[in-house]
Formats: structure tokens, sequence, C-alpha cells
């Protein structure tokens, strides 16, 4: 039987070649099953062939392929509401001023900024719900392999920064919501992680003496979001997560609002004790060092534990999923507020 069906090409992996062909073939319906196979087959290719094509754009003329402004700033919005609030990848305050002077004067943009305006563009599609909104997701393919060539090309060197960083982490978000290469994420997860352990992410900014709070700031929201990546990547491949308990330390964000900080702020804002735009990744983040040990456990070598160790972390896991609940109940006591967000619904689901 296996003579009847086309070679599967190498590139596909064991859950999208795994065809039960003896139940067909019981059946009498082994032609159907060529029928379907052939189908699939030619519908990957044509989105495979899309995306050799998409690839060639040059990041420099990547800004021309951008939607109207309207479309855009809906987009960006989306990508706020949505995205944003978990993994606080960029300054939005900086983000839109940025954004604006690109408006005002296209040419004096940077190209990481065009990169992470691409990779923003590309998320909010995911969103998006007009009636165009097919061709606008086609187009967001060609956005996430521009950047992707841009930052893995001969100058990834240069790339090597927290902007650099920023972009990565944008660049493994855009593939993983609009499905582009998903199966592969975790390849440039390791990278991902390397990167931002190079740059000292995992040391506690308080050895910094000359970073500003801004950048401390910044720091420590980069080092969480890689970390959010890396554990949730492994665990859905099932391999063994090899960074060291002792190098993942997980850092006290301050629970303020993105206009209370600012790229000249001289002092840290004074913490509130109410809803901000911080709060939902601090939330997130109180439950990521149980997380990364669970993974580690699942998906690691040893595999003796006691029967007390996994009853334990199922507590503490289930507490920190009650947690989570609380915070985003109407009579929430945990932060005051939170039900009121109107994106609540959707990272109460995530």
């Amino acid at each position: 039987m296996a003579e009847v069906l086309p070679s599967i090409p190498s590139n596909w992996d064991d859950k999208e070649a795994d065809v039960n062909l003896d139940a067909y073939n019981r059946n009498g319906n082994i032609n159907d099953v060529v029928d379907m196979f052939m189908e699939i087959r030619n519908t990957r290719r044509k989105i495979k062939s899309r995306a050799v094509h998409a690839e060639i754009v040059h990041h420099r003329s990547l800004a021309d392929r951008f939607p109207e402004s309207g479309i855009c700033n809906e987009l960006i919005s989306h990508y706020a509401d949505y995205i944003q609030p978990m993994y606080r990848v960029l300054h939005m305050p900086s983000f839109s001023q940025d954004y604006q002077l690109f408006r005002d004067e296209p040419e004096s943009a940077s190209t990481s900024f065009i990169m992470q305006l691409a990779l923003v563009l590309a998320i909010g599609s995911t969103f998006y719900s007009q009636d165009d909104k097919f061709h606008i997701r086609e187009r967001s393919q060609v956005w996430i392999l521009s950047a992707q060539s841009w930052i893995m090309g001969p100058g990834s060197k240069s790339t090597n920064t927290l902007p650099g960083l920023q972009i990565y982490i944008l660049l493994l978000l855009s593939r993983q919501i609009t499905c582009n290469s998903g199966g592969l994420t975790w390849l440039s997860t390791g990278s991902l992680l390397t990167m931002a352990l190079s740059m000292g992410l995992h040391h506690e900014t308080a050895h910094f003496a000359s970073l500003t709070p801004f950048q401390r700031e910044m720091r420590k929201r980069l080092w969480i979001a890689t970390l959010e990546l890396c554990v949730q990547h492994h665990v859905d491949l099932s391999i063994p997560i090899t960074l060291c308990e002792s190098d993942t330390m997980i850092p006290e964000m301050l629970n303020v609002d993105e206009e209370s900080i600012h790229i000249d702020s001289e002092h840290e804002p004074i913490p509130k004790d109410s809803l901000t735009d911080a709060s939902i990744q601090i939330q997130l983040a109180s439950s990521l060092a149980l997380r990364l040990k669970i993974a580690r456990m699942l998906n690691g070598v040893e595999q003796d534990y006691s029967l007390s160790l996994v009853l334990e972390l199922g507590a503490k896991l289930r507490s920190s999923c009650r947690q989570l609940s609380d915070f985003f109940s109407p009579d929430s006591r945990v932060m005051p507020g939170a039900s009121e967000k109107h994106t609540a619904h959707f990272h109460h689901k995530f």
C-alpha cells in the first residue's frame, strides 16, 4: 500500500504524515486516501511557495508594503490590547512616538523600528476582522519573513541589543500566533535564550549601577517574556529545558502604568495596588518558577520523583490557577478593577 502513495517530503513531521491507511484499505477506499493526500500536499506546497516569494522582499522596502494608516492603527491597537499586556515586549508610549515620527517622516525611521512595526502589524492582523482580513493576513507573512531574514542575516551581530531582543521575541510571537513555521519555533527559542543570557538579563539589575530605572525595568520585562516563551515551547514539544534552576531568577517587576516610566526617568515610580498595564504579566510571572520546575520534571531525563513531590507541585499549580481566576473575577480582591479591562476574558482564557 505504501507504493500507492507519493513519497512523503522529509520536512513533514510525524504528526502530519501519520495517516491510518489500514482502516481505509479494509473498506476499499484507498483511492479516497490518495486523493486526500494529494490535495493536502498540493495545498501545502502552495502555501510554502508564497512564503518563498515573500522572503525576497528586502527590509529596506518593507515600509512600502504596510497598509494605509487607518488599518495600521487598528492592527497596532489589537496588538496593544491582546498581546502586549501578557509579554510587554515594547514600551508602548515610546513605540507610539516612534510610530508618529515614522508617519510624519518615513525616511527617518530606523531599521529596527521598521522591523518592530512590521511584527506588531503581523500579530495584530490575527485579530483583524474586516472584509480584507485574508489579504492583510497574507501580507503579514511578508512582514514576518522579512524581519526573520533581517535578524538572522549577515549583520546579525548588530542586532544583539535590547531592540534586537525585542524584535526576536516579536518574531517568535508572530510566527506562533499566525501559524508561520510554528513547529520549528523551539529552535529559535533556544537562540533567544542564549541571546538574553549573553546580555546578562538573568542577573539582578541591582548589579548594574549604571542602568537607568527605565533600562532596569525593560530588562526585567524582556527576561520574563523570554522565560515565558521558553517554558511554553518546551512543554508544547515535550523536550527538556536546558536552563538550570539557579539561572532562572524571576525578577520583581513594578506594578505601574506605561506612562509612569520613560526613557529619561531618574527615579522608579511608586508601584500601585490597583490594576495597571503591568498587572497581567506580573500575575503570569508569579507562577513562572513553578511552571519551569514542572516542565523540567515532565520532560527531563530523570523520572524518579516521589509521589509527595508530585502532589505538592500539583497543589501549588492549582493554587496559582485559583489566584489567576480570582484576579479576573468581578469582585476581585487580588487586584481591584481587573475584571473591568475589556480584554480580560481573552487573557483569562490564555
